[in-house]
């Protein structure tokens, strides 16, 4: 099975999926050029394209996916604005990644998709935007997880 990620960074959502021996990474998409960089040293032939999910069309997904079917989209929009952590900028422009990771979806209308996050994004009016964008089409469940209950520091 295919999948893409978007603001994929170091891949992490997607390796996952790569690990677990079902899906295949058909693309991966992000505008920071050090995360590119050093993902393709660790995999030069990976399909990690430099785009602003903002400005990503379903277009260029399919030209990636060369006819083959997409079937998932991960990825965890940056977090920044959400977290406890840091300077908390819960009215910047960039909380609106969460939104167009939902327009992305929209586009491509994937089988299923998997979000990462901070907690308090369940919290922010942008989370609910999200959810209204996205249950007509997909049945949608969330929660907090515990990584650490996960094996994962």
């Amino acid at each position: 099975m295919n999948i893409i990620e978007l603001f994929a960074g170091a891949s992490g959502l997607a390796q996952g999926f790569k690990r677990c021996g079902q899906y295949d990474i058909a693309a991966m998409y992000d505008i920071f050029k050090p995360a590119r960089q050093s993902y393709l040293a660790y995999d030069p032939k990976a399909n990690y394209v430099l785009k602003d999910v903002r400005e990503l069309q379903a277009s260029e997904v399919h030209q990636q996916l060369e006819g083959r079917t997409l079937h998932g989209i991960v990825g965890g929009p940056p977090c920044q604005g959400f977290s406890l952590a840091g300077k908390r900028l819960t009215d910047n422009d960039i909380n609106d990644l969460v939104l167009a990771y939902g327009r992305v979806i929209n586009l491509l209308k994937p089988s299923f998709l998997v979000m990462e996050n901070v907690p308090q994004l369940l919290y922010h009016p942008l989370f609910k935007k999200l959810l209204e964008n996205l249950q007509e089409k997909y049945r949608i469940s969330y929660a907090i997880l515990n990584a650490a209950r996960y094996g994962t520091p």
